[in-house]
Parts: C-alpha cells; structure tokens; sequence
C-alpha cells in the first residue's frame, strides 16, 4: 500500500480504508500490518503526524515511535535533519556573487535549489521550506 500519487486528501483516505478493512477483519488483539504501518509513516512524513493519526485514529505516540524507529524511504534513508551549513555573511543580508547556489533538502526527499543573485534572506527561506514538509 503506497502513498504516493494524488492529493493529500486521497492518499489519506486510501490509506484509512486499509486500516479500516484491516479493522473490521482483524483477530482482536492482533498489531496491525506492517504495510499499514508503513504507509502511515510515510504520509505522516509528509503531511505531519497529528493530521494523519487523526484522521487514521491511530495512536500519535505509537506512530512517532515508528517515525524514528523506520528508515525512510524513497532514496533519503540515512539522512537526518539537524544541521545546515551557511555562509554567515550570506545569512546577514550581503549580497551573493554570481553562481551562488543553496540547494535544500528535506527527509522526504523534496529539493530546493535557489540560484542567488542579490541579497536573500537565507535563514528564513531554509525554515520555511523545511516547515513545508512538517
């Protein structure tokens, strides 16, 4: 069960249904499927865990858990957010050279690449991108 393709709300909904038919099926006691779980975490990447976990009714504790616990998928595993490299009078409003390239990437998988001409403010285009995928 992917996430991927469609609209927000759609990969949502596909992914409730599967809970939801996992649910009416399940032996009582039983963990749900991997795959669910799976599914879940990689739209809660994108989308964010309390959006998801409500309209899934699962578990946010138990979906965060498996947040950090799973590798992510789609070629980022291994990377991690945390630390971003910049040049201190870029960030200060100087002005950039010709050729100044800022390429961002987020845990899942998005890129922003910003070819800088005058003076950016560096910082707050950084937290904005990486807010986007929260």
């Amino acid at each position: 069960m992917s996430p991927s393709g469609g609209g927000a709300r759609d990969q949502i909904e596909a992914v409730c249904a599967g809970i939801e038919g996992w649910r009416r099926s399940r032996v009582k006691g039983s963990a749900m499927p991997a795959e669910l779980w799976d599914a879940a975490c990689a739209l809660a990447r994108r989308h964010g865990v309390a959006r998801v976990s409500r309209a899934l009714r699962i578990d946010p504790g138990s979906l965060k858990a498996r947040l950090r616990a799973a590798p992510e998928r789609e070629g980022s595993a291994g990377l991690e957010a945390g630390f971003v490299a910049l040049d201190l009078p870029l960030c200060l409003g100087a002005s950039a050279g010709a050729g100044t390239v800022v390429e961002l990437f987020r845990a899942d998988g998005a890129r922003l690449v910003v070819r800088l001409s005058g003076s950016v403010d560096i910082v707050e285009l950084a937290g904005a991108f990486l807010r986007c995928g929260a």
